[in-house]
């Protein structure tokens, strides 16, 4: 098994699942532990930030990273998945709008609110994802959650085909802002095209499809730039922190990267002050 740790940055195709892009790397490459941020729909494209063995311990702080994404939502037509994977189950009358009006409307979804989930999802009901019970037929009940749409930008409306940039809290579902914003308008309407092109501070231009990335194409843990204050330590304090002790440090962040000799050790997190303790450790000089 590889035993290196660190990132795949990969541009996911349609019809793929993020759980196929794992699957392929981990044969691909011979790994032992593979992970991915941020699940992405089959029908969806774009930025698919996957975690090899150690760097699967940081998905925490990629968890709460915005998300932005490039949509087309199709008016005048409802599908029961909310996407063009799905099957039709309406189709209303047309209506005429203006970029105008559109533009309002999507703009009136800025910051914080609360959005149902699609049935057609992965939150489990009762230990069961919710999907395989909408396939059988049933209804599930799905809980309203708090979302924040940070940015949303009309990109262009023409054939009735409304595209758009937006940036999201993690949690929210695009599918589901879509079939919104159509109700906003008074009508129906479904994603048909839906592209992931950032990360936090990551986009697509890190981005490579499956087929084309390398071996040489993992960014190290140490190499990637995951939002918090790296610090290195001296040979005292890099024992205490192996064996997973509390330390002091003149710091601020909520976490640090701690590193002896520039290889990655554990990332605290501020407990008290300027005191700090363990939060992930990790296998010093195998990353």
């Amino acid at each position: 098994m590889d035993m290196r740790s660190g990132y795949f940055f990969i541009n996911k195709e349609r019809g793929m699942t993020s759980f196929d892009v794992d699957k392929i790397l981990k044969k691909k490459f011979n790994l032992s532990k593979i992970g991915h941020v941020g699940t992405l729909d089959p029908f969806a494209t774009g930025l698919q930030i996957i975690m090899v063995n150690e760097a699967t311990k940081t998905l925490f702080l990629f968890d709460e990273c915005s998300k932005t994404y490039r949509a087309k939502l199709k008016l005048f037509v409802a599908t029961d998945t909310l996407d063009s994977d799905g099957n039709i189950i309406e189709v209303a009358n047309k209506k005429t709008f203006n970029k105008k009006e559109i533009a309002a409307v999507l703009t009136s979804f800025l910051g914080k609110s609360e959005q149902i989930p699609p049935v057609f999802s992965a939150i489990k009901v009762n230990g069961v994802p919710s999907y395989k019970l909408a396939r059988q037929g049933k209804n599930p009940i799905l809980k309203a959650r708090e979302i924040d749409i940070k940015n949303i930008k009309l990109l262009n409306f023409e054939d009735d085909v409304i595209e758009f940039l937006v940036t999201v809290s993690k949690g929210t579902y695009i599918r589901s802002l879509g079939v919104d914003i159509a109700h906003r308008l008074g009508t129906i309407g479904h994603l048909f095209e839906l592209e992931r092109v950032a990360i936090g501070e990551f986009n697509l231009s890190y981005a490579k499809n499956i087929l084309e990335v390398m071996d040489n194409d993992l960014i190290t843990i140490e190499q990637i730039e995951l939002g918090i204050p790296k610090i290195n330590l001296d040979e005292k304090m890099f024992l205490q922190v192996k064996n997973g002790q509390m330390i002091t440090l003149d710091c601020d962040s909520k976490f640090v990267e701690l590193l002896y000799k520039d290889k990655i050790v554990a990332i605290y997190y501020k407990k008290d002050n300027h005191l700090y303790a363990s939060k992930r450790g990790f296998q010093y000089g195998n990353n």
